[in-house]
């Protein structure tokens, strides 16, 4: 069994446990995905990771601008320390919400056409919710 499990890794780089059982089934093996877990990870047979999403520098439109992540690393001691903000589509509806990172709440939210005053109505709602 580590033979073909070995083959079937070399084949698909990208392969992660589930799917090298899925091809060991269509092979006509009974396995359980445990145990092939177990020898993919006694032998590091580790799936490696797909291209991520991003495309590169080269490749990237220049009109995205990517910022850092400036709260990496900080630890929020209390409540409207930081805000997230978030697009949400619903089926009938485009929502904008600020929430508090804190208490993980939606403490602004907003109901109108997706454009600069949808963010604007969010935000004047959180803050008067709030008064951070």
């Amino acid at each position: 069994m580590r033979d073909l499990i070995q083959r079937i890794c070399l084949k698909h780089r990208f392969y992660g446990y589930l799917r090298v059982t899925t091809a060991l089934r269509r092979q006509g093996m009974v396995v359980n995905a445990k145990k092939v877990q177990r020898l993919m990870r006694e032998d590091n047979r580790l799936a490696q990771r797909k291209v991520p999403f991003l495309k590169p520098p080269a490749d990237r439109p220049s009109a995205f601008l990517i910022v850092p992540n400036l709260v990496r690393g900080l630890v929020r001691s209390a409540p409207d320390q930081i805000w997230a903000a978030d697009i949400t589509y619903v089926h009938f509806a485009r929502t904008f919400a600020y929430l508090d990172a804190f208490s993980r709440k939606a403490v602004g939210w907003a109901f109108e056409a997706l454009d600069g005053s949808l963010a604007i109505a969010a935000l004047e709602t959180a803050l008067g919710a709030r008064k951070p």
